[in-house]
């Protein structure tokens, strides 16, 4: 009889998607009415969904999260509240109050019409491109769905 052959392990990264571009917004609005001013100006139809949930000191915090996809182009939206009380999602930029998450951006010029248009709503006073390397904590990127 043969011995058996000797196993090779390969550890799997995580897989995040260089296409996803994170926004951080600046608002003192409440997050339905961003939601819909986001809709207004961008076209697409943003609705309440399941919260993103983080475990800070043993306690599960919700932050409220709104989705947008279509059948006809494949980028999504997802808009995420950075304030839950007095916790935060993204601990490194506190001073944010959403995230505004893009999949699937084709390119940079598509991204610069999103940020021009969401610039010209004028209850939002802050537009910040996030480098999700530096900026977005990997715990947050693997809670997100």
């Amino acid at each position: 009889m043969k011995p058996p052959a000797k196993k090779t392990l390969h550890k799997l990264a995580v897989d995040i998607s260089n296409s996803d571009q994170f926004l951080g917004l600046v608002s003192p609005e409440a997050d339905y009415k961003v939601s819909l001013l986001i809709n207004e100006a961008l076209g697409i139809n943003l609705r309440s969904n399941s919260p993103v949930s983080k475990t800070i000191d043993k306690k599960e915090i919700r932050f409220s999260r709104f989705t947008s996809d279509s059948k006809f182009s494949e980028v999504a939206y997802e808009l995420i509240r950075n304030r839950s009380g007095n916790n935060t999602l993204l601990n490194k930029i506190p001073s944010l109050d959403y995230i505004l998450r893009i999949k699937e951006i084709p390119d940079n010029e598509t991204l610069n019409n999103i940020i021009h248009k969401i610039r010209s709503i004028r209850e939002i006073t802050g537009v910040f491109i996030l480098d999700k390397k530096k900026q977005v904590e990997s715990s947050v990127l693997k809670i997100l769905p």
